[in-house]
């Protein structure tokens, strides 16, 4: 399979067209302040480490992976995945993403979904990050308000 990119100043398209039907996974590049607030609630010991990537890389949303209905179990969604790691990669960035689940899965199978694919959960709630030097993150989990 052939994985085409397309990359612009604002992120990039990877995608995988097969009768008439496309499949893709798209990222943007994404202000430091969105990240530096989305790892507020991280231990200590690897907030540090990832405060210190944040400063010292590009940092990008995974805004979407969609594989059609017919075009799915045949690993595209994978490849995708691994297209755009690849590309992290090469330029050294640094990924975020949050899984959301609105389609057949749901947010566990997400969850599992994603970290089979290279990604590290950061919080219950289903944000990932993507570099590759990092490994398993430790979360706190947030106390619930009364």
């Amino acid at each position: 399979m052939n994985i085409k990119k397309n990359i612009s100043d604002y992120g990039a398209t990877f995608y995988y067209i097969e009768n008439h039907k496309i499949a893709l996974a798209e990222i943007s590049i994404i202000d430091k302040n969105i990240v530096n607030d989305t790892l507020k609630n991280y231990h200590q010991e690897d907030k540090k480490h990832l405060m210190s990537l944040i400063e010292q890389k590009e940092c990008f949303w995974f805004n979407r992976l969609n594989v059609p209905v017919n075009m799915r179990n045949q690993g595209i969604g994978k490849l995708l995945i691994q297209a755009v790691q690849s590309y992290m990669n090469e330029i050294d960035g640094l990924l975020l993403n949050c899984s959301n689940a609105y389609g057949d899965l749901n947010q566990e199978q997400l969850i599992s979904y994603y970290q089979k694919n290279g990604f590290h959960l950061i919080d219950e709630e289903g944000a990932f990050i993507y570099h590759q030097s990092i490994q398993p993150i430790k979360f706190h989990k947030r106390q619930k308000s009364i």
